[in-house]
Order: structure tokens, then C-alpha cells, then sequence
């Protein structure tokens, strides 16, 4: 991925949203989140992308909106929220309790407009997800 593409990236997001009256998760997901995992070299038509992947925690069944994966394990999940609304504490909660069932390494929390990523920790007994970077864009809403 060169200098260009992400500006393009951005530049394109930000027209985007810009034009946007509101944009809900699911357009968040297909107009800014998917052309990220295109741009970050993952192939949105293989089996190394799967969208809302399934998973039982306690008795209940819930999906990761986007997991990426390498030989059939998930490496990333990515959890998305429309660009006109806030991350908070609970969308934190819900994509580090996804991380840790699945025992994920990495996750990726967005509003198309806002970033959080997380990591998980592994140096306890009980590994726990923390947020490692957040990043605003200057002028997305």
C-alpha cells in the first residue's frame, strides 16, 4: 500500500461522509470499512474474509461484523458502527469480549471516522484486550 492509495483512502472517505446526511452502520461498513481492508491487502472475495462471523459466547450466539483470517482462524475482528454516531465503553466491551472467546490477537473498533485498536494482552492469567491506539480523523464527523 503506497502514500497515495491511503491518501486517496482518505480523501474519498471524507467526501464521502462529508455529503452523508447520516451514515448507519451498515453503509459505514460497505462504503468505508471494506475499501480499508481492500486497501490494507486483504481480498474482500476469498475465504480470508468473512463478514458477520459467527460465535456462541455463554448461551447466546452473536457475529463479528468483518474477521479477518489466516488458514481458517480468525487473525483480526473488526467491529463497525456507523460514522454518525460514538464509540463507547460498551462497543469496547462487545469487541473485546469477541477477541478474547476467540482468543484474537488484534481488533479493530470504527465509525469509518473514528479508530480504536486493540491488543491483546497475554502476559496475565487471565488475557484481557486493551486499547493500544486511537485516532480521530481531522474533519470526519
Amino acid at each position: 500500500m503506497s502514500e497515495s492509495e491511503i491518501t486517496a483512502y482518505v480523501e474519498r472517505s471524507q467526501s464521502l461522509i462529508d455529503q452523508a446526511l447520516q451514515m448507519d452502520e451498515e453503509n459505514t461498513k460497505v462504503k468505508l470499512i471494506q475499501p480499508l481492508i481492500k486497501l490494507l491487502g486483504w481480498d474482500m472475495f476469498s475465504p480470508e474474509v468473512e463478514l458477520e462471523y459467527p460465535m456462541q459466547i455463554g448461551r447466546g450466539n452473536t457475529r463479528a461484523d468483518h474477521a479477518l483470517l489466516i488458514e481458517t482462524a480468525p487473525v483480526v475482528f473488526i467491529e463497525a458502527k456507523g460514522c454518525d454516531s460514538t464509540l463507547t465503553d460498551a462497543d469496547r466491551c462487545q469487541l473485546t469480549s469477541y477477541m478474547r472467546q476467540k482468543g484474537v490477537d488484534w481488533g479493530l473498533l470504527t465509525t469509518g471516522s473514528q479508530f480504536e485498536t486493540f491488543r491483546r494482552r497475554k502476559d496475565s492469567s487471565r488475557p484481557d484486550a486493551r486499547s493500544v491506539r486511537r485516532v480521530r480523523a481531522r474533519s470526519m464527523v
